[in-house]
Order: C-alpha cells, then structure tokens, then sequence
C-alpha cells in the first residue's frame, strides 16, 4: 500500500479531483455502523419509479464467490487487487489485457478498456482510470469481453455514461464484494471505497466537471437523487443509502465548511418533488423516505433543516419569510387542494357519492393521512434523536406554534367562509398535533388511574405524567427561555385556569430547566387548540350553513320559479361545502389521530385531578371531596391555561355526536373525566371562568348512562354507581346552574339557557340516586334555615333561578307560537300569493326562524317544569316553595301558566303542528297540575294561590279538571277538583280580610306592592316601610333597594317593630268587631 500511495501521489496532481479535496488522504475509512432495525411506523411497502434500480446480487454480480487461501504470493495478490479492481469499476487498462487462465475466472464478463501511460498494477493506477472513466463521453466504445460468460447486467452498468450512477453502482459491487474479502485484501477495498467517496464528493462540490458527461449532462446531484429514489433507502442495507452516508461522513470529518454546498443541489431537487406532491401521489411516500435519510444522518439533518426550501428554482415564502423542509412537509393535508391542479384530493364527486361512496372515500383519506403522519412522525423523531437538530426542530414546531396563533380566535372559524379554501393553516397545525401526539404516548395513561387517585399512590410507582412543571407556561414569554429548554413562545398570554386578583404573575418557581415531557405536553395541547378547536367550529358551522342551503333549496324547488337560476348556484355551494364537511370529518376521526387524542385527553384529565390536590409532583394526589373551606390553591392552577380543558370537551362533544361509534375509546377514562367534572364544574377555586365550568356540563351527560342509545351505557352506569364522589357531583351541578347567572355579557341573555340545558337531565338522573337524593335534600333543608341570611343558601339561588327561568321560556315559547299562528293564518289565507318571490322567502324565512325559537324554548321550558314535578315531590322542597319568601311568587307563576293552557286565549297557540314546536299542551297541563297536588298540601301554598289576583279566579281549576278529563287523567282531575275547593275557602277568607282591611291607615301598607303588611322592615338608606315577605322575595333575585338601588341583605332591613305592634292590634281589633256583628 505504500508503494501504491507514493505512485499515485503523482498522478493526483494531473488529477482536477484532487486539487478539490486537498484534505482528502488514503488512509482507510471506516464504514458506517448503521442500525439494521426497520420503524415500525412505517409503511414499509415499496414503490416502483422510474429511474436506475441496482440490481439485486443476484442479478447483477457475475462472478462467484471466491475462496482465497491464507497465503497468497505478492505476484498472486497484487492479482486479486487488480481483479477486484476490474469487477468493482468495471474497468482495466491495455497492460492487464491479457491475464492467465488461473485467474481469468475472477473477472467480470465486460469492462471498459482504458489508456493507461503509468505503469504499474492496476490497482496501484486506479484512482487515475477512476478519473478517466468519470470522463469518457461514449463508455460503450470502449467496452471489451473479459470473461467467457456473458451478464447483461454487467455490460449494461459497464457502459453506463452518467459519471455519479457509475459511482454508486460501483459502490453497490463494491458492498457485494465486501461480503467475502478476505483479511489481506480489507485495506484495498477500504481504499476502493474512499476512492468512490471522494469522486462523488468533489461531483457534489464541483458539478461542473461533467456538464458534457453522458445523456444527463452536468446533472450529477439529479443522478444520485435518482438513485435514493429508485432504489429503497429507508432499508438499512440500501447501497444508495451507505454510499450517501459515507460522502456526508467524509465532508463531516475532511470539509465541513463544504457540506452544505455539498448537499443544497440534492435536497433542492427533494424540496422540488415534495413541493409538488399530494397525498395521492405515489410518489410521495419515496420522497418522504428519501428525507427520512436525510433526517437519520447527524451531519444530514443539521444541512436538512438549515436548507430553505426551493420550487422550480424559486424561494418558498410566506411573507418575508423563508420556507424549511418542515414548513413543505407539514403543510400537506387532505384539507388542502392539489397544488398544481388546484383539485380536490377526495370527494371530488361527492353530488353523485352514494353513502357506501362516501363511506369508502372516508376510509381512504383516513388511510392516507395515516401513512403521511407516520413518515412525518419518523422523519422528526430522528431530527429530535440527534443533539444537534433537536432544539432547531423543537424551535420550529415553537414558533409555528405561535405564527399561527391567530387560529384561536373567534374570528379565525366564526367570520370566514368556510365554503372556501381556508384550511391550509389549519391542515399545517393538524400535522403538529398528530406528530406531537405520537411524541405524547410514552408518557400517556392506556386507562384510568382510579386506585392511585382515589388511595393515593406513594406505594406504586407514580405515573410520568407527573413529570409535567406547569410552571413552562410562564417561562415562554421570558428571555432566557430558550437556556432552559423551553421552545414554545408566548404561551404565557393564554388565560389560565386560575388567576391572581390583580393579574400579577402566577405564584409558582421557575425551574431551572424543563424536560421533554413538559414540552411536548403543552406544545401538543397548544397545537390541539389552535387544528381540532378550529376545526371542529368551522366544521359546525358548515353543519349549520348546509342545513340552510337545503332548506333554501327545497324553497325554490317549491316555489315552481326560479327565473335567475338560484337552485344550481346552491347546488354548487352545497357540493363544494360537502367536500370540505366530509374532508374535516375524515381527518378529525382518523383512528390512530384519534386514539391518540383520547389517550392525551384521558391523560390530561388524570393530572388535572392531580393538580387540583396538590403541587406535589413526587406522588399521585389523593382526591378529598369536599375540598377544605379556606384551604389554599395549589399553584399548579394558576399556570394551566384554559385550552388544555377546551380541547378535552371539544373532542368529547364532537364524537359523540358525528363519531358516536368511536365514543367508547373514553370508556377507559370515564372515571378519570367524571372527577375532572366534579372537582371543577362547581368549584370557582378551581376554574374561575363559569363559560368553561359550563363546558364540562355540556360533556357530562356524555360519561353519565343517560342516553338510551348508548351502547356503553351499562359500562358507564357500572362506573357511576362506583363513583364514590357523585353526591359532591349533584351539589357541583346546583353551583354551575347558579354560577351560569353570572356569565358575562347581560345580554346574552339565551346563552344562560344553553348552558343550563344539559343540567336539567342530569339533575333528573341524580334525584334517582339515593345518595345524591339525600345531598339535595340536605341543601334544602340548609336553604330553610337560612332563607334570610346575607349569602343565600345554594339551593335557595337554585329554586330562585330555576322559577325565573321557568316563567321567561314558557312565556317566550308562547310568544313565538302566537307569532306562528298569526303566520300561518295569513298564509291559509292567500295572503301571500299576493307577494313577490322575495317577499315570500322573507315570510317563510321568518315563519322558519320563529319555529326554531318556539321549538328551543319550549323544549327548555318542558325541562324546567319537569324538574319542577319531581322536586316537588320531597316533603322538605314542599316546605321550601310554601315559606312566605318563595309561596306567592310560585302559585302566581303556575297560576299564570295554567291560564293561557286552559283558558280562552288557548285558541292562539294552536298552530298546525304541535309536534314540529316541540309544544305539548296535554303533558304541560298534566306537569302544572302534579306541582298544584304536591304543593297544596301546605295550607299557606292554597293561601298563596288565593291571593294571585291576576291570574287566579274561582273558574281556573274547574277549567283545568275539563281538561284533564279529555285528556283521561281522572284520577288527577279527581284531585284539582279537591284542591279547587280548598282554595275557594282561602280566597273567600281573603276576599272577607280584603273587604275588612280596605280602611286600613296607609302606613299600614306595603310601600311596593301597595298590601296589608303583616311584619313591616324599614329599609336603611331609602327609609322605606315594605314587608318582610316582600323584601325577601326581592332580593332573591336582585340585592338592591328597590328604591334607591343602593347594595341591601335582608341583615340590613331594620324590624319596625312599632309599626308591627300597631297592625297586629288593629287587625284584632277589626276581626273581633266583625265577630261581634256576625254575632248579633
């Protein structure tokens, strides 16, 4: 070897390669170790291309395998070396024509035959031949037969004319030959190998050598690139694949200066055919595993993500800024239309798609974006496995993160139109989410944590969610964030759970650094919020947007006249909303995006639980319900922001109402979210903002067996009725319901209603069971003795509010079905033949929009009255509604109700279809009745009814047992009649005390409601003489003096007692002079 390396040390300086690679030396390489373990992640199938294949060994090698003997004479190995020579480049020179026939056997069956001035052996000239070689215009011309066999395969690759396919296909012989070397020819092959390195470093480096060189002139960097693709790279053992890795360790020990010059022309083609791929196209998944190679390359990855990325010669921007590898790759989506025929991926044809269609279509771009989003997982697990581009792709996903941060916005999915291509941004965050879900897993729970949390866990090991510092939030928006491990950027500015009472910074400790655990568990939810939140309101909107095109469709059609063409302009519309309807649909369901997403969500619910405990991360906290009055929170709450909740309830409603059959991936968890429900619904404490408290009661009817429906419902009943927490559940739910008044806005004012609505069946259910039977009644009694006090018992905020609510739908349901009935007259009428095609579209549109409000109403208020029947049931809620607070109040609100059911306005609610409004007069008078039988049991509830004047009359009950009887409830009927009579008696008393009083002094009255006062209170600031039952009825709903609106309790009210003394004598004095003329 040595006498080799001074002889060629001559030729190198006639050699322009070495002048390029003045570094280089000939001392052997080492050749990479690369692990030989195929990722399970990917779809490993292979896809043919065109382009150069090598040929298998089997095909293309045409010498059998040698057996040399130990000892070898120099003449006899020089021999071997020049023989190996021949069958790894393919070539010889005019010296070593003529061989022995004892050797012959070892030559392959063509070469090219090669000027030669040097003497010596051939292999000690090689690297010159090498040179020479890369230069010939026309290698066929010189081909010659070195052997009887003829391989086709051989003469094919000997007379190829591109110089870097010639190198990697002579690097391919070359592996093959390495599988039987003997010792003693090891340093000449490591020698062969260099030479093969080194020449297609310096064609990297200076392309221009061969721009006159074969079919494909001074493409070398398109030939190598050709080669990765037509050959598998992503198997371990791929020639291609060595041979790059060799070159990239050659530049990254000999010119590191020069390795991204080096590579920029290769990953520019890459950039180039993923640019233009879709996720339809085949070869997509090539160019993914081409970079995926890339990325597993220390030295590769580092010039990867430092490339800015290139489309037919040109910089990809967005704005002023350069587009990466990265920002290519993640933006391709199902979501997003072909970038070269501007068509859509799937669903192109949707108006002719039967649902079998649509069903297959479904599979297929759930198929598709699984692949993708596994090669994208691939490709940045080994970006993140190397030191020196895992912060850069931390970084990456940091700031794309916050770039896209407008996503969050109401605006971003309630003001755009999402008939349009406006999902790019979204498609780019879906892709983050999914690969940061991935990421998530190893750390994510498979089921609940039940035992650990409800016993405590310091015995079993703690689970690696606990891992999590949550005071990273804080920390995204500090300078020296980056030094402590932290990528994401500006997450601090996110409303968090909770926060301090005047904004200052949370009352946590920053640590010195933070894992990857940490990181990725936030940026993932981050990413979440900003794709499936997004996502799922732009996909209810267009829920809402295409129920309304085919009711306006429906219209024309109707109508007989559609003199502009409306009906295809919709058409058009609905097609197109379909796509997009069905695209988002697709991506959202995707079995493994979403198993990953429930096990994050499953996950996040247990260390919410945890966090509401306790800031101890060594050990799983143990739940104690109720939580301590007083007690301090922990400060884990005051970093959470609110979206880690958002994303748990958005996914929940949007599967169980478009994805039901998915709904049992959260079985495993139920436990887990139920106490998430528990500790926060009704707990201010714990979550400030009532908006998200009302979320999870949007939710809970989900993991509660409640839905006949349900296919999990005996699982989920098995898990409730395991619950131990579900008493502190029922007194959560009366503290939302509450909680609700006081959300935001006063005039939005119908959101009130929204939210309230799922607690009404959950109350229903909950009443059923006996111990949380027993935690209302407790309230209830609570409520009773302490009706006067400053802070009004739960349960007394409760029945207050519920009575509101129940008067406000009932009233404004009755409203709207007037308002339809009067519609409806005019169109029975004719009256509408009358108007133009506008004019009448304006109508139906009116007469539609009146409908789903007289539907929405009535459907809460029939909740509200059955909540009603069934309270009213229990002895103490019996005694609650009869206090002198709340009895007036109630029997003048049913007394108003069962008048407009039963009396002779009734007519003006009777539209065409009851059903349609969800307007059941029959089981409304039924459920006002049952309240009248469970009330009137208290004699000061008959009282109360005798006394509404407004309502109330001698004829309103026998109205109503008219009803009932033509309804058949007789045995109701039978009781309103005996109640009918209990009340006469009453308001004959009232009517005799009314007549009695009429002469009453006028300080004797009340100041408000102009009555008879029997326990006159002065009001302190308006100086105000009003009774008590009137005052406490009123700051039930509104802590003010009535007067003068300034702040008042029912401990303020001052007893006049004076004025108390004088009016109960004088009533006796008036009584008894009444008996006394009756007497005589």
């Amino acid at each position: 070897m040595d006498n080799r390396a001074s002889s060629s040390n001559a030729e190198m300086q006639s050699n322009p390669f070495a002048a390029l690679l003045a570094n280089s030396c000939n001392e052997p390489m080492e050749v990479p170790k690369l692990s030989t373990q195929t990722d399970s992640h990917i779809d490993e199938s292979g896809i043919d291309l065109p382009g150069q294949v090598i040929e298998s060994e089997k095909e293309s090698q045409d010498v059998t395998q040698m057996t040399f003997p130990s000892e070898l004479s120099n003449s006899k190995l020089n021999q071997h070396k020049n023989d190996l020579a021949e069958r790894i480049f393919l070539l010889t020179d005019n010296q070593h024509l003529n061989t022995s026939e004892e050797v012959k056997r070892d030559l392959p069956s063509f070469c090219v035959l090669l000027d030669n001035d040097e003497s010596g052996p051939l292999h000690e000239t090689v690297e010159q031949l090498i040179f020479n070689r890369l230069l010939l215009i026309d290698p066929e011309k010189s081909l010659v037969k070195r052997s009887e066999e003829h391989n086709e395969t051989t003469e094919k690759e000997a007379k190829e004319d591109r110089p870097l396919v010639y190198l990697l296909q002579s690097f391919n012989r070359l592996m093959h030959e390495e599988k039987y070397i003997p010792p003693n020819l090891l340093s000449t092959i490591s020698f062969y190998r260099q030479l093969i390195v080194r020449n297609i470093s310096t064609a990297f480096i200076s392309p221009e050598l061969f721009m006159e060189i074969g079919k494909e002139k001074g493409m070398v960097h398109q030939q190598f690139y050709n080669m990765l693709v037509s050959n598998d790279c992503s198997d371990p053992t791929s020639p291609p694949r060595l041979c790059l890795y060799s070159v990239a360790d050659y530049f990254s020990m000999n010119e590191p200066d020069l390795m991204e010059a080096a590579f920029a022309p290769l990953l520019e083609v890459l950039a180039n055919d993923l640019g233009l791929d879709d996720l339809l196209d085949a070869g997509l998944h090539v160019h993914l595993a081409v970079l995926s190679t890339f990325a597993e390359h220390p030295g590769l990855a580092v010039v990867t993500l430092n490339h800015d990325a290139k489309i037919d010669g040109k910089l990809v921007m967005e704005g002023t800024q350069k587009k990466s590898f990265l920002d290519i790759l993640f933006g391709k989506s199902c979501l997003v239309p072909d970038p070269q025929t501007k068509a859509y991926l799937f669903f192109e044809d949707v108006a002719r798609m039967g649902p079998t269609e649509v069903e297959n279509e479904e599979y297929h771009l759930q198929n598709k974006t699984d692949g993708f989003h596994s090669q994208l997982f691939s490709i940045i697990r080994q970006f993140l496995k190397h030191k020196s581009t895992r912060s850069k792709t931390l970084q990456w996903f940091g700031n794309t993160i916050a770039h896209h941060g407008y996503l969050a916005k109401m605006w971003s999915h309630e003001h755009v139109d999402v008939f349009m291509d406006v999902f790019g941004p979204d498609a780019t965050q879906l892709n983050i989410s999914s690969v940061l879900l991935r990421l998530c897993l190893p750390f994510c729970s498979e089921k609940t944590v039940v035992k650990g949390i409800e016993e405590g866990s310091s015995k079993s090991t703690p689970p690696k969610f606990l891992k999590i510092n949550s005071s990273y939030i804080d920390v995204t928006g500090q300078p020296d964030a980056h030094a402590k491990g932290v990528h994401g950027v500006q997450l601090h500015k996110d409303t968090r759970l909770q926060s301090t009472e005047d904004n200052t910074p949370a009352p946590v400790t920053i640590a010195d650094s933070y894992n990857f655990i940490t990181e990725c568990f936030f940026l993932t939810h981050r990413s979440i919020y900003l794709s499936v939140h997004g996502l799922i309101k732009k996909f209810y909107k267009l829920n809402r947007s295409l129920n309304r095109d085919e009711d306006v469709y429906r219209q024309i059609r109707a109508s007989g006249q559609d003199p502009n063409g409306h009906a295809a302009l919709v058409v058009k519309r609905f097609e197109t909303g379909m796509r997009n309807y069905l695209s988002i649909k697709g991506v959202l369901t995707e079995p493994a995006f979403l198993k990953a997403c429930i096990r994050l969500h499953g996950t996040t619910a247990q260390y919410l639980n945890h966090i509401a405990m306790s800031d101890n991360n060594d050990t799983l906290a143990r739940v104690v319900l109720p939580l301590p009055e007083g007690e301090t929170v922990p400060k884990g709450l005051y970093c959470i922001p609110e979206y880690v909740v958002e994303n748990l309830t958005d996914m929940l409603l949007f599967i169980w109402r478009f994805d039901r059959s998915s709904a049992h991936l959260f079985n495993p968890f139920i436990h887990d979210i139920l106490l998430v429900i528990t500790i926060y619904m009704g707990n201010k404490s714990r979550m400030s903002n009532p908006h998200l408290r009302a979320s999870l009661a949007e939710v809970l009817p989900i993991v509660m067996p409640l839905s006949e429906d349900d296919n999990s419902k005996s699982n989920k009943e098995e898990i409730f009725n395991a619950f131990p927490h579900s008493p502190f559940l029922t007194v959560a739910t009366l503290q939302l319901f509450v909680d609700i008044e006081f959300t935001g806005d006063p005039n939005q004012f119908e959101q009130k209603f929204h939210y309230r609505q799922p607690l009404y069946q959950i109350l229903k259910y909950l009443w059923q069971k006996k111990s949380c039977n027993d935690m209302i009644k407790k309230h209830v009694r609570l409520a009773i003795s302490n009706i006067d006090e400053v802070s009004h018992p739960l349960f007394l905020q409760f029945t207050n509010l519920l009575l509101n609510d129940s008067i406000y739908l009932l009233d404004e349901a009755m409203g709207f079905l007037t308002q339809i009935k009067g519609l409806e007259r005019e169109k029975a009428a004719g009256e509408w033949e009358e108007l133009n095609q506008q004019e009448k579209m304006q109508k139906e549109g009116e007469l539609r929009q009146l409908g789903m409000l007289a539907k929405y109403h009535n459907l809460l208020s029939n909740d509200t009255l059955d909540t009603l029947v069934y309270l009213t049931e229990a002895k103490e809620v019996k005694e609650l509604f009869s206090h002198p607070s709340l009895a007036d109040r109630v029997a003048a609100m049913l007394d108003d109700f069962l008048l407009k059911l039963v009396g002779p306005k009734m007519g003006a609610l009777r539209v065409r279809d009851l059903s349609k409004y969800q307007f059941k007069p029959k089981v409304l008078v039924v459920d006002l009745c049952q309240i009248y039988v469970h009330l009137c049991v208290k004699d000061d509830f008959c009282h109360a009814i005798s006394k509404d004047g407004r309502s109330y009359s001698n004829k309103l009950f026998p109205m109503a047992c008219q009803v009932l009887r033509r309804i058949g409830n007789e045995e109701l009927r039978q009781k309103m009649m005996e109640i009918s009579e209990r009340v006469k008696l009453f308001s004959s008393q009232e009517e005799e005390e009314e007549e009695m009083f009429m002469d009453a002094p006028d300080e004797f009255f009340d100041a408000l409601m102009s009555t008879l006062m029997r326990d006159p209170v002065t009001l302190p600031t308006s100086k105000q003489v009003v009774d008590r039952s009137t005052i406490s009825r009123h700051l039930m709903s509104d802590p003010t003096d009535p007067f003068n609106r300034s702040s008042l309790t029912m401990q303020d009210v001052i007893p006049n007692t004076e004025l108390k003394n004088k009016i109960t004598l004088w009533i006796e004095e008036k009584r008894k002079k009444k008996l006394d003329e009756s007497d005589s």
